[in-house]
């Protein structure tokens, strides 16, 4: 059994919550004041074979019956990154559940292909497989609730790292405990500490992911360096001050956000399917705040989340609803925003947005950085594209950039100055990054589902003759980032405000 014998005599034991492990009675407490468990719930715990899932596998089971937990099953999903290593995790965890009695469900999903095919960095593709996996594996089996083993330390890293990105009180939120009133975190309060000291006691087996010392993650460079920096030389409770400051964050959050909905409410002028229109006044005579809180709650409405929705967007907005005057704005995955005096129209459409432009494609041509790689921008008076050049570190670049459409980052190494940024020629080609062989962009532009109006004002980046951006779309798999990549040429592309097109 998984379970020492000494640990089985402490839970036959009738007695107080205190005769329980601290993190046992830690996960009662948490469970309990969340309410993450229902009486009967059955609970999918997503493991990986690591120290913190294994943890919270042997807490639930240990706690079934005083939780009142119907049943337990188990999901592992192997991301096929790290080869072996994950072949020995997967039978790890398969091994465990046989050994508990337990149901065990499993999947393959190459994360790299994944990433490639969505746009996506390898830890937000590697997230999106996981909890499509989770979601699905519940809906079928019918798992009421799906546990994953984040925790108090976990809470603390995230909350620093939005926090260097210069996030706003959600991202300082952190983790939350319950999210979307079915996945739940039984270990956010509990510290790293806590888990490895109630395996050890009970020596109970886990795998170790060797990624987990991989610097090229910023998660790991927080984890390893930065905040042991912080707790020896700033803080020595610095983890418990980042989820106090989480804890505060979160409980004001949902309250701005339950008073924001009043507003829109009042706002709404109408509403249907992926379109929200709100009345102009009425946002611009709220406080700068409160205006960006209701962008961001009608971009959700309309999106239903706003995941790639930046502090600069919402600000963006802002700022060209102020004027009191026309305007169009394109935001990640195709949301538009069309501003007039009268009311903000949110909608959902493809990017680059749906332009009123001629039915022949608009033609232009412009060469830039003749002396060399620096930041400038250029406005596309063609089209009403402004396009920023920005000159950078691969280790200054925020991770949410990575899966911006608009925004795209290339290897300077690979480029030669001068480049150029022209329209779209007949016959024009690339090789789109993951791909070995070039596509032509009609065909790319086909399979990716773009509407034709929206391919005719599309500019494409040229170094020596060959296409290294698709504005908007994706890069070439000549010009991408590698880990020897010193430094990273970043451009990105917005709409002009159409009152201040020359």
């Amino acid at each position: 059994m998984w379970l020492s014998c000494e640990h089985n005599k402490i839970m036959e034991k009738n007695g107080s919550l205190y005769d329980l492990h601290p993190l046992l009675l830690q996960v009662v407490h948490t469970v309990k004041r969340h309410k993450m468990i229902g009486p009967g719930d059955a609970v999918l715990i997503g493991a990986s074979g690591g120290a913190d899932s294994t943890a919270l596998v042997h807490c639930l089971i240990d706690l079934e019956e005083r939780l009142g937990i119907g049943r337990i099953g188990l999901a592992h999903l192997n991301h096929c990154l790290r080869g072996e290593e994950a072949d020995r995790d997967h039978a790890f965890v398969a091994e465990m559940a046989d050994s508990l009695g337990l149901p065990f469900y499993d999947k393959k999903v190459d994360v790299g292909k994944f990433a490639k095919k969505t746009g996506n960095c390898i830890e937000d593709a590697a997230r999106v497989a996981r909890y499509r996996f989770l979601g699905e594996t519940a809906d079928n089996n019918g798992y009421d609730k799906i546990a994953t083993a984040h925790h108090a330390g976990d809470n603390a890293e995230l909350v620093l790292m939005n926090l260097i990105r210069g996030a706003g009180p959600e991202g300082l939120a952190g983790i939350p405990p319950v999210r979307d009133g079915r996945i739940i975190r039984p270990l956010i309060h509990s510290s790293k500490g806590e888990i490895l000291d109630f395996l050890h006691t009970h020596s109970i087996p886990f795998m170790e992911d060797s990624s987990n010392t991989d610097q090229t993650f910023l998660r790991n460079r927080v984890r390893n360096h930065l905040i042991p920096v912080l707790r020896e030389q700033y803080n020595p409770g610095i983890e418990n001050g980042l989820n106090r400051l989480s804890e505060i964050l979160r409980e004001e959050a949902a309250w701005l956000n339950s008073t924001v909905d009043l507003l829109v409410q009042d706002a709404t002028i109408e509403s249907g399917n992926e379109l929200i229109s709100i009345s102009a006044p009425f946002f611009r005579s709220q406080l700068a705040a409160v205006q960006r809180r209701i962008v961001r709650a009608a971009i959700e409405r309309v999106k239903g989340d706003t995941r790639k929705i930046t502090f600069q967007h919402t600000d963006d907005v802002c700022r060209c609803a102020a004027t009191g005057r026309n305007f169009s704005l394109d935001l990640p995955d195709g949301i538009r925003i069309d501003g007039s005096p009268d009311k903000l129209v949110v909608s959902r459409n493809s990017f680059p947005g749906n332009r009123n432009v001629a039915k022949d494609t608009v033609h232009f041509q412009y060469t830039l950085f003749a002396d060399g790689f620096q930041d400038t921008t250029l406005t596309i008076k063609e089209t009403g594209w402004q396009v920023a050049f920005r000159v950078v570190t691969p280790g200054e670049i925020p991770p949410e950039k990575f899966y911006d459409s608009r925004i795209a980052f290339l290897d300077t190494d690979r480029l030669n100055a001068p480049l150029t940024l022209r329209s779209i020629r007949p016959g024009d080609r690339f090789t789109p990054l993951g791909m070995a062989g070039s596509q032509k962009i009609s065909d790319f532009f086909i399979n990716a589902k773009v509407p034709s109006c929206d391919r005719k004002s599309c500019p494409v980046l040229v170094s020596d003759g060959r296409i290294v951006w698709v504005a908007g779309h994706r890069i070439s798999e000549h010009a991408k980032l590698t880990p020897g990549t010193s430094r990273a040429l970043e451009v990105s592309i917005t709409a002009v405000p159409d009152d201040t097109r020359q």
